[in-house]
């Protein structure tokens, strides 16, 4: 694992931030794919429209995510990890998903990371650390 210094982090962060600025964030269940690789046997259990300035602020190697409306999740499942899409559809990058006291790169403010067909998930105070 690459470890950074908070400036060099928070740079990272800035450059993933404006990246997906107006793109998508789609959830998945399943293992996540090698080196960006197409979705294959994962299921797509949300997607979300990301707004431009999708983040509020990154700080102490943070990026702390705007907040976004609530919708409906398409399936069950564990939201293991997530595909973030730049506005253009192109793939920015993969993330691994877990709960605030988990070790995903993207954190939600959940205990558990199950979900179930039709019921609504609203994402405030998430980060991507």
């Amino acid at each position: 694992m690459l470890a950074l210094s908070t400036d060099l982090n928070n740079a990272r962060l800035q450059l993933i931030g404006e990246a997906v600025n107006g793109g998508h964030i789609q959830f998945y269940s399943g293992e996540r794919p090698l080196d960006l690789a197409e979705v294959t046997k994962q299921t797509l259990l949300l997607s979300l429209a990301l707004p431009s300035p999708c983040y509020q602020q990154i700080a102490d190697g943070v990026m702390t995510m705007q907040n976004l409306d609530e919708a409906m999740l398409l399936a069950t499942g564990q939201l293991s990890w997530a595909r973030l899409l730049k506005p253009t559809g192109e793939i920015a990058g993969d993330l691994d998903v877990s709960g605030v006291n988990g070790n995903g790169d993207l954190k939600l403010p959940i205990e558990s990371t199950q979900v179930y067909q039709g019921a609504y998930l609203r994402l405030s105070d998430w980060a991507i650390v």
